[in-house]
């Protein structure tokens, strides 16, 4: 085995970034995913984004001429925050998708979602519907609505993308609409998923559980053991953002003398 040395506060956020980046998955859903101070996550942020967060080192124990440690940092999930929605007025079922002949302004995989809506406000998202097409447009037809219903709207993600952003409004009339509208002109306004933090910040928990010992480059930068728990939900309504937190804790083994990770080849 080669031994090698590294800051953990360096080296470990940095790995855990690159692993989480590299899945294509969260890539797909987080289209930033970066390191980061919390005070430096300025400006409009109009896409779900991703922040590692550089913790804090403590020592547990002395084992020889090294020390078991634990490095504790956050992921940090930014989401532009979502409709609200009534649990009373239920989600509809999936809408029905096709390409429409000729050539048209989409190539790529797309999911598409609909929600419905009464004089009280807005239903969840509806299940997805997904379509590949390759410089098509795409009709989408909307499922049977609730009595009362006023209207739907459509929600679409980008291009191979994972992140569903508002893309048109119609009344209960209108049984289907064209999507001709490029990624660039979709919403800021997220679909209204019930629990869609949670389960983005779970999914990115298991990404690091499948690699919990940080392997990177050849190198194992942590010792099994790996733990990933939610933390802390807060709203910023003044910039219209939901950060939802993912404290991760490393275990590792540190050099006294240096204070660096120690690292082994794999």
């Amino acid at each position: 085995m080669t031994i090698s040395y590294t800051s953990p506060s360096v080296i470990i956020p940095s790995v855990v970034r690159s692993i989480l980046a590299a899945d294509a998955e969260t890539a797909a859903y987080f289209e930033r995913i970066a390191l980061s101070d919390l005070y430096q996550l300025e400006g409009p942020i109009k896409t779900p984004s991703l922040y590692v967060v550089p913790g804090t080192l403590s020592h547990d124990r002395q084992v020889g001429g090294e020390t078991e440690s634990t490095y504790t940092l956050s992921v940090v999930g930014v989401f532009p925050y979502p409709t609200p929605f009534l649990y009373s007025l239920a989600a509809t079922a999936a809408p029905t998708v096709a390409q429409v002949s000729g050539t048209g302004q989409h190539t790529g995989t797309f999911y598409y979602y609909v929600t419905q809506f009464n004089e009280y406000g807005e239903s969840a998202a509806s299940p997805s519907a997904s379509i590949t097409v390759s410089a098509k447009d795409v009709t989408v037809s909307r499922p049977t609505l609730a009595s009362g219903a006023l209207g739907w709207r459509v929600w679409r993600t980008k291009a191979n993308g994972k992140a569903p952003k508002h893309a048109a409004t119609l009344r209960a009339s209108e049984a289907s609409w064209q999507d001709a509208l490029p990624d660039a002109a979709l919403a800021d306004e997220m679909a209204p998923i019930p629990f869609y933090a949670e389960a983005a910040l779970d999914y990115v928990a298991s990404v690091l559980y499948a690699n919990e010992t940080l392997t990177s480059s050849g190198m194992n930068y942590a010792t099994p053991a790996l733990l990933c728990q939610q933390g802390r939900d807060e709203i910023a309504s003044t910039r219209n953002l939901r950060i939802r937190e993912l404290v991760v804790t490393v275990p590792t083994y540190i050099n006294p003398m240096t204070n660096a990770v120690i690292t082994g080849s794999v």
